[in-house]
């Protein structure tokens, strides 16, 4: 795929054009069925819909690069294999349907063909008995309707407004028969045993979904490398009036635009409470004055929960010359109970001896956590506090984010920052606020915890230096 991620960078269209047909000739051209002669793919769309040897393609990005389009034609590449099922999903039934979207877009191309459109089942049967089916999963448990079916092609258009688990729980429904009679096959010899299967997908920046999103497809740091992104931007689709179109996004607002007309997935809606561009930073910082706080609702991820909250650790020191507070560090996983304890104990060998506040969920659970952790897992490496999970979230954070408005907290650099401040950045709007919580427990308790060490000399004794700590 080398050659695919070398026609992203490539912004001249002549040499774009020519690369695009360098990628097809690798990958062999597209198989188009019932897309109208006069609507050629661009370029982009050419190569998208020659891969058929991934399962996970995602396409898109930027408005007006032919998204939907896109999505129609790959559903319609294997209609003329008897038996063969694709199905395309919006996230409500009104998205299907209003003009220009995948309905109305499916009668243009096939309203005049040997096609049959069912209305009330929203769903083209084809002379081989194919079928072409559109859904919409407006509730998460909508995804159960579609238990026991079996697709050949699942497409989801505009996946940021889908949940995580909606779309992971269609992978279950891609399946295909090992063999099939030699006479229930298409005119060049395919048939349902040898269809690829194919989850494909296509969105622009934002909505509910865009975090997870953006880590399954567009972060280069957390996509699998089997996973297919393939950016595409307006000005790649010829077959659009793009200078009108440009004119209709200049009125949206700086973040939309920059998501609509560049694809950028960094570009976030601010929840108005933080702004980490304008915080104080420092390469490196260590005090004998410091609180670390854990919020330790997260789980691992499942293939019913892939997304569920992180387990956090926040720790702040503090100036005592000059009362300053510096954000130094912040460990953030999803592991399960024991594998959490041994993280939670890893960071306190590497903390040296001090205080460590645990936030504290109501009830005799929540008691049972911090006594588990005080008298097993931490006992001997750092004090342990109760910190109690009183008041909403929002209101938590407005203590140190008018603390950060006014220029008092300094953060160490290191990379953990990026994933700190885009949370931070969206609060209260973003999909996890694991973060932004601790910092808020570990900001309103520091002035009361910070230094408070019990008479534990002989441990502090015999912990090395933080500075000989750093490599545990």
């Amino acid at each position: 795929m080398t050659a695919l991620r070398s026609l992203h960078t490539i912004d001249d269209p002549k040499a774009r054009s020519q690369k695009a047909a360098e990628v097809i000739d690798i990958l062999g051209r597209p198989r188009l069925r019932y897309v109208p002669a006069h609507m050629e793919p661009t370029d982009k769309q050419a190569v998208a819909l020659s891969i058929s040897s991934r399962l996970d393609v995602f396409y898109g990005g930027a408005a007006g690069p032919g998204k939907s389009w896109w999505l129609l034609a790959a559903a319609l590449q294997y209609v003329d294999v008897p038996n063969y099922a694709a199905i395309l999903f919006r996230r409500t039934f009104p998205d299907l349907s209003q003009p220009g979207a995948l309905i109305d877009m499916s009668r243009e191309w096939l309203g005049a063909t040997d096609a049959i459109y069912n209305k009330n089942e929203h769903r083209w049967t084809f002379p081989s008995g194919a079928s072409l089916t559109f859904a919409h999963m407006q509730y998460e448990d909508t995804k159960y309707n579609y238990r026991g079916a079996a697709f050949q092609f699942i497409g989801f258009d505009e996946l940021s407004m889908f949940s995580e688990t909606q779309f992971t729980y269609l992978f279950a429904r891609l399946r295909r028969p090992k063999t099939v009679d030699l006479t229930a096959r298409s005119s060049d010899g395919i048939g349902l045993d040898n269809v690829p299967l194919r989850m494909r997908s296509a969105s622009n920046p934002g909505g509910p979904g865009h975090d997870w999103v953006r880590e399954r497809y567009v972060d280069a740091d957390t996509r699998e490398r089997r996973r297919v992104f393939i950016p595409a931007r307006l000005e790649e689709n010829p077959h659009l009036d793009q200078e009108a179109y440009l004119e209709s996004l200049a009125e949206l607002s700086d973040v939309e635009q920059e998501r609509l007309i560049r694809g950028d997935w960094d570009a976030v809606d601010s929840g108005g409470m933080f702004d980490p561009s304008t915080w104080p930073q420092v390469d490196e910082f260590e005090s004998s004055e410091w609180l670390r706080v854990w919020d330790l609702a997260g789980t691992a991820p499942t293939a019913e929960y892939p997304d569920p909250d992180y387990t956090v650790g926040v720790r702040l020191d503090r100036d005592p010359a000059t009362g300053r507070i510096y954000w130094t560090d912040l460990v953030r996983f999803r592991l399960d109970p024991a594998e959490t304890e041994q993280r939670v104990k890893l960071a306190a060998i590497r903390d040296g001896y001090g205080p460590y506040g645990i936030e504290q969920e109501p009830g005799s659970s929540g008691k049972a956590v911090i006594s588990t952790y005080s008298r097993t897992v931490l006992q001997g490496l750092v004090s342990v506090h109760a910190i109690p999970a009183t008041g909403d979230k929002v209101a938590r954070a407005r203590g140190v984010a008018a603390a950060a408005g006014r220029g008092e907290l300094t953060v160490v650099r290191a990379a953990w920052n990026r994933e700190a401040f885009s949370e931070a950045r969206r609060f209260p709007f973003a999909a996890h606020d694991d973060v932004v919580d601790a910092l808020a427990h570990a900001y309103n308790n520091l002035g009361r915890l910070a230094g408070r060490i019990s008479t534990a000399t002989a441990v502090v004794a015999r912990l090395p230096s933080r500075r000989d700590r750093r490599s545990v």
